[in-house]
């Protein structure tokens, strides 16, 4: 069962054994459990696809000076070539996956657009239908697969990419899960040859205003009796401050 016992087993094995290794044994335990997971998805529909920035053409001559700026299109739109493509968090170096948004919002929202910045967003057509990892039917592999990653936890992505590679080994086509950043949805698609780009779909987007949402994150420690020879200014503060729970 996948389970947090699960995850914590997950993470032991891929952090001492190589994950090439362990796919066979992962496959044995968790392919119908995984199967039973996947939505499918009809052909037809349109998602999104974003990239930062945008491209721009100058000409001048002696009478006068040609200037454009337009979106990303074609192959400059498209997932990068493998030989390019770097690690995310749901693929490894020289694999590029197609990573697509349910709405422009979306999209943008997922590329992290900084204030005055342009970007370029197209349509993509799906050609058939696909089998999809649905990560909204259980909770504890969605917000494990999910977790905002950072510097300080980046290393989170060789368990991703585990279990990504899990998945496509499995047979499933993709993962379908909730936008950390918006309230669409986001899919990874692991054979680009499932979507083509539509003609003449792409725009550009300037980010006028980036808004937050965020919670209050209590300060915490741990009480212990043997933690009274380390006392000194620093902890009286934390002991003394009602603000603090004890963990």
């Amino acid at each position: 069962m996948i389970d947090d016992l699960w995850l914590i087993k997950l993470k032991i094995d891929v952090k001492s054994r190589n994950p090439d290794m362990l796919l066979e044994e992962y496959i044995k335990t968790t392919k119908q459990e995984l199967l039973s997971y996947t939505k499918v998805f009809k052909k037809g529909q349109i998602l999104y696809r974003g990239r930062l920035g945008y491209k721009s053409y100058y000409k001048e001559d002696s009478e006068k000076m040609l200037k454009f700026k337009y979106p990303y299109y074609g192959k400059d739109i498209k997932n990068p070539p493998c030989h390019l493509s770097e690690a995310a968090r749901f693929n490894r170096d020289g694999f590029s996956y197609l990573y697509l948004s349910s709405d422009e919002k979306t999209c943008i929202a997922e590329l992290r657009l900084k204030i005055g910045s342009i970007c370029s967003i197209a349509e993509f057509k799906q050609k058939k239908d696909l089998r999809l990892l649905n990560l909204d039917k259980n909770k504890t592999l969605k917000d494990f697969l999910i977790t905002p990653v950072c510097d300080d936890n980046i290393y989170h992505y060789k368990f991703t990419r585990f279990i990504s590679d899990l998945i496509k080994a499995i047979g499933i086509d993709g993962i379908a899960y909730d936008s950390v950043q918006s309230n669409g949805k986001c899919f990874v698609i692991f054979d680009d040859q499932n979507f083509e780009l539509v003609t003449y779909s792409e725009k550009m987007f300037l980010a006028k205003r980036v808004e937050y949402d965020f919670e209050e994150v209590l300060p915490e420690f741990i009480d212990n009796p043997e933690f009274e020879s380390f006392y000194n200014d620093e902890t009286d503060y934390i002991f003394n401050n009602p603000n603090y729970k004890k963990a």
